[in-house]
């Protein structure tokens, strides 16, 4: 049986009590982070738990070896933090040792984070694109193949 994100059972119109509990968190807007104006709130392992605690809420999911994917994860996140701070602290351009000023170092690193960030959510099911394509069924069955024609 194909586990469908919960999210979803709200659009099949499904009722049941395992899906009222988390009815609620769903009408819930999403906070803001709260290191977004504060970095320096940022916690690695706190992130961890709320990560593992939604994919666990949200997908049923408790596996082990996913524990590594978001490590990775909460690393990039981390660097991502750190250099924000910079970024902050010493604005986007910089002044160099031989009296030239460029953009500041980070800029570039904390861009290439990001996508390192979004294939990773993506991979454990984060992001809403995500959740969406994770919720497509995948039937290659032969009789599905004869329903859809010879066209399909």
């Amino acid at each position: 049986m194909v586990k469908k994100p919960i999210d979803l059972h709200l659009i099949d119109g499904r009722k049941g009590a395992s899906i009222s509990p988390m009815t609620e968190i769903l009408k819930n807007r999403v906070p803001a982070a709260k290191w977004m104006n504060h970095p320096e709130l940022w916690d690695k392992a706190e992130f961890v738990r709320e990560t593992s605690d939604y994919m666990f809420d949200v997908y049923g999911i408790a596996s082990d070896q996913d524990k590594h994917s978001l490590a990775i994860l909460a690393d990039y996140m981390d660097t991502y933090v750190k250099c924000t701070e910079d970024i902050d602290a010493n604005g986007i351009t910089t002044d160099f040792p031989n009296g030239t000023r460029g953009p500041n170092a980070y800029i570039p690193i904390r861009n290439k984070t990001v996508g390192v960030i979004v294939q990773l959510m993506n991979e454990l099911g984060l992001t809403p694109k995500a959740k969406l394509s994770g919720a497509k069924a995948k039937n290659d069955s032969s009789i599905n193949k004869m329903l859809k024609g010879p066209l399909g």
